[in-house]
């Protein structure tokens, strides 16, 4: 599949937002295929940033601070997070491409467009052994990564797509343990007015080819934030990983 092949350092997320008529272009940081029925539908998870006061000549940065990312369905849909330190103050907000995301001012900024533009390595090879993930690591090769697994409705194939940021190999034994994202993934169980509502920013962990341990930022009723790092979980998953050569 051609999406084995993204290059995340050169694949970008930008729209442009009418209120004060620029285009934000992020980095993206993972992709997330959703197949059900025989339709899919992708994803994308930008990198993150701080909230800022665009081109002003001081006080650039919104106190109290926090992380930005953005979640889009190109064109379609989008959702963005806000995550502060006290977790009570975090956003979750999605909305259809032309309608207004809410800003720090209060007046609010129409999306009129989002595209994704992502780029391809030439050719990536699967990495199968320790010491094929041993002679990557240490020769600062490019890693991305591929898990799929079968969402827990039973019906809906997850497809994770993103880069191996963070990669570990032990000296002693021949063992390995990838630790890295952020990732993108779904929340089958969440309640949504759209279908993007239901990814989520997480996590994942694996050292096998046939599961994953991941963990995901979701609203914490409890806890009354809106979302943490409250869900671990198991994953019967296939992964990959690949190199660029």
């Amino acid at each position: 599949m051609k999406e084995n092949t993204y290059d995340f350092g050169r694949s970008f997320l930008r729209w442009t937002s009418m209120r004060i008529h620029h285009t934000p272009r992020l980095q993206v940081d993972a992709t997330c295929t959703l197949i059900r029925e025989g339709e899919s539908k992708e994803y994308f998870l930008s990198a993150r940033c701080t909230g800022e006061t665009m081109y002003a000549d001081k006080d650039l940065i919104h106190l109290p601070a926090y992380e930005f990312a953005m979640v889009c369905a190109p064109d379609e849909q989008y959702m963005f997070f806000k995550w502060y330190a006290d977790a009570r103050l975090n956003v979750i907000e999605m909305h259809r491409i032309g309608e207004a995301m809410t800003t720090h001012d209060g007046k609010g900024a129409p999306v009129i467009e989002m595209r994704v533009n992502m780029a391809h390595h030439a050719r990536v090879r699967a990495l199968e052994t320790y010491d094929e993930i041993r002679q990557a690591i240490l020769g600062d090769k490019i890693l991305t990564a591929r898990t799929e697994y079968l969402g827990a409705d039973g019906k809906t194939q997850v497809v994770m797509n993103y880069p191996v940021k963070v990669c570990n190999i032990a000296h002693d034994r021949a063992h390995w343990l990838v630790d890295t994202g952020a990732v993108l993934l779904p929340d089958l169980s969440a309640k949504s007015d759209l279908p993007i509502g239901m990814l989520r920013m997480g996590y994942i962990v694996f050292n096998s080819w046939d599961w994953a341990e991941v963990i995901l930022r979701k609203p914490d009723s409890k806890a009354m934030d809106k979302s943490a790092f409250t869900e671990s979980r198991r994953l019967i998953a296939k992964n990959q990983i690949l190199c660029a050569d």
